[in-house]
Parts: C-alpha cells; sequence; structure tokens
C-alpha cells in the first residue's frame, strides 16, 4: 500500500532532551536523534540513528533521554502474561552544529 510504513520505521514515541538541543523519535528497532531548532522549524534531518535491535524487544514504546546521552527506553509486553521491558541505553550525542 502506497505511504505506508514498515512496522519497524513507525514511531512509538519521542522525546525532547532537557537541555533542549536534541529530539528523539523512536520506533521499534532505532532511535532517531534531531537537533531541535531545525526539528521545530520543519527542517530536521536524522543527525545520528542508535540501533535497538539488540535489546529484543517485543513491542518498543516509550523513550526519555538525559543531557549525556542516557536513554531510558520502555515496552509493551506484545501478548498475554509476557511482562514489558525496561532498558537503560547510553550513546555518544554529537556536538552542536
Amino acid at each position: 500500500v502506497p505511504g505506508r510504513s514498515k512496522r519497524g520505521d513507525r514511531v512509538t514515541g519521542g522525546n525532547a532532551s532537557p537541555d533542549g538541543r536534541w529530539v528523539v523519535l523512536r520506533t521499534h528497532t532505532y532511535v532517531s536523534f534531531f537537533a531541535a531548532d531545525e526539528f521545530v522549524t520543519g527542517t530536521a534531518r536524522q543527525v545520528f540513528r542508535f540501533d535497538l535491535t539488540p535489546l529484543k524487544e517485543l513491542q518498543g514504546e516509550g523513550i526519555a533521554i538525559a543531557n549525556d546521552g542516557t536513554m531510558l527506553l520502555v515496552g509493551e509486553g506484545g501478548g498475554k502474561h509476557q511482562p514489558g521491558t525496561f532498558a537503560r541505553a547510553s550513546c555518544t550525542l554529537p556536538p552542536p552544529t
């Protein structure tokens, strides 16, 4: 179907860094980082991408990010009686552009 994205590319959560420099959007398989000043003007380009597939989340949903690049990631269990997930990941944020 034209215009449909793959399941792994659908945005499931988003957040902004406490210092206001970054907007992050997560999918089931990755986190994309955008400069906040570009994001709000509609000229956003992905600056950095963090692969989430090693976490093997059943259904990754939420994200929070700290100024140092620490990400807190939560997910649903994805099925009956399966627990949700909570992960902490760290990445090196690119310097300001």
